[in-house]
C-alpha cells in the first residue's frame, strides 16, 4: 500500500498520529487528502522494509525522536524525500544528543538533494537556512479546537495548574517559590501533573511545592490532559520553563480559555503574561497577580492567543508540506 508520508515516530498505543507531535500533522494531511503511516522504533531495517513496501513520497521524523535510523537510507532511496524535524529546547538538544544528530543531518544534505531540514521554530531555521535552501520552517501543530471552560467562582481560592515532565528545564523549584509568595497574598490551590515514576533526583523538583507550604495536589500525568484540567476546574496555567521547543501544555490551557503565565521560552504567550527572568520568582508572582487582576479580559486574551498561534502554525506547516512534496 503506497502512502504519501511515512512517520518515524514515538507512539502511544501503536497507532500512527497518537503522539502530540504527529497528531496535529495528521489532521493537516487529512485535510490535504494525503495518506500516511508510521514506523515505531529506531530500527533501520524496519524502516527500510516499510519504505520498500509503502513507497512513501516523504519520510518524516518526529521531534524528540532520534531518527538516526533513516540516515543510511537516504542514498538507497534517492526518489524518496527525507525530512528531519528538529527541536529548539536547549535541554533536549544537550542531553538527548539532538545537536550532533542535527549537524550530521546538515552534512548529509550537502550531497543528497532528497533531504530536508525542518526546524520547528524560527531561530533554528534562521541558523541553518544559510547552508541550504532545503531548510524550511515546520512548526508544531495543535489538533484540538477551542472550547471555553465555564468560569468558576474564584472567591474562595485560585486554582493553578502546573504540568510537565520532572526535568530541570521545567523550572519547578523557582515556580514553587513564586507560588509560595502568591499564597501569602491570596488563597491558592496548586495542581501539579508530572510523571508518576520519576527518578529521585527529578521527583524532588515537584516535591518542593509541598515543602514550601503551598496547598498542593499531585496528579498523575495523562495524555487526556484537557479533561484533567476541566475535572479540577483550573483557573490559570503556570509554565515557567527555562527552555521550550514549542509548549503543548500551555496550549492545552489556552484552548480552554484559561490564561497562562510563563516565561519568554513560551514564545506564543502574550507579552504581558511572560516573566522576562525565569529565575526571578518575585517577577513571576507579580505577573500572575497582574493576570488575575484583569481575569475577565485575560480569558478573552487566551482565546485570541490560542487562535493566533494555531492558525498560523497550521498555515505554515501546510505550506511546507506542499513545498517538500512538490
Amino acid at each position: 500500500m503506497a502512502v504519501d508520508v511515512l512517520f518515524v515516530e514515538m507512539r502511544y498505543g501503536g497507532v500512527c498520529g497518537t503522539s502530540a507531535f504527529t497528531a496535529g500533522i495528521c489532521s493537516i494531511l487529512d485535510g490535504m487528502g494525503l495518506t500516511y503511516a508510521g514506523v515505531d522504533g529506531m530500527d533501520t531495517d524496519a524502516l527500510d522494509k516499510a519504505i520498500a513496501e509503502m513507497s512513501p513520497r516523504l519520510v518524516l521524523s518526529c521531534p524528540r525522536f532520534k531518527s538516526v535510523c533513516m540516515f543510511p537510507l537516504v542514498s538507497k532511496y534517492p526518489k524518496v524525500k527525507f525530512g528531519y524535524r528538529t527541536l529548539s529546547n536547549a535541554n533536549m538538544m544537550a542531553y538527548h544528543q539532538e545537536w550532533p544528530l542535527l549537524c550530521a543531518w546538515v552534512d548529509i544534505m550537502r550531497s543528497h538533494p532528497n533531504t530536508f531540514c525542518l526546524p520547528n521554530n524560527e531561530e533554528t531555521c534562521a541558523l541553518f537556512s544559510s547552508m541550504s535552501p532545503r531548510v524550511m520552517l515546520f512548526p508544531n501543530v495543535y489538533m484540538h479546537t477551542f472550547d471555553m471552560m465555564k468560569k468558576r467562582d474564584t472567591d474562595t481560592e485560585i486554582r493553578i495548574g502546573v504540568a510537565g515532565r520532572p526535568c530541570y528545564s521545567k523550572n519547578f523549584a523557582v515556580s514553587a517559590i513564586a507560588l509560595m509568595a502568591l499564597g501569602n497574598q491570596m488563597p491558592i490551590h496548586v495542581f501539579v501533573w508530572s510523571a508518576p515514576q520519576a527518578p529521585p533526583h527529578l521527583s524532588a523538583h515537584t516535591e518542593c511545592f509541598a515543602q514550601l507550604g503551598t496547598r498542593v495536589t499531585y496528579m498523575p500525568w495523562t495524555h487526556d490532559f484537557r479533561d484533567m484540567i476541566r475535572g479540577v476546574d483550573i483557573d490559570l496555567g503556570f509554565c515557567a520553563s527555562t527552555t521550550e521547543s514549542f509548549g503543548y501544555v500551555p496550549l492545552d490551557f489556552l484552548s480552554l480559555g484559561l490564561p497562562v503565565v510563563g516565561s519568554t521560552a513560551i514564545r506564543f504567550l502574550p507579552r504581558k503574561w511572560q516573566a522576562t527572568d525565569e529565575g526571578d520568582p518575585v517577577e513571576m508572582c507579580h505577573t500572575i497577580m497582574r493576570c488575575l487582576s484583569e481575569y475577565g479580559e485575560s480569558r478573552k486574551t487566551a482565546r485570541t492567543a490560542f487562535k493566533n498561534v494555531t492558525s498560523r502554525n497550521r498555515a505554515i506547516a501546510c505550506k511546507t508540506i506542499e513545498s517538500v512534496l512538490s
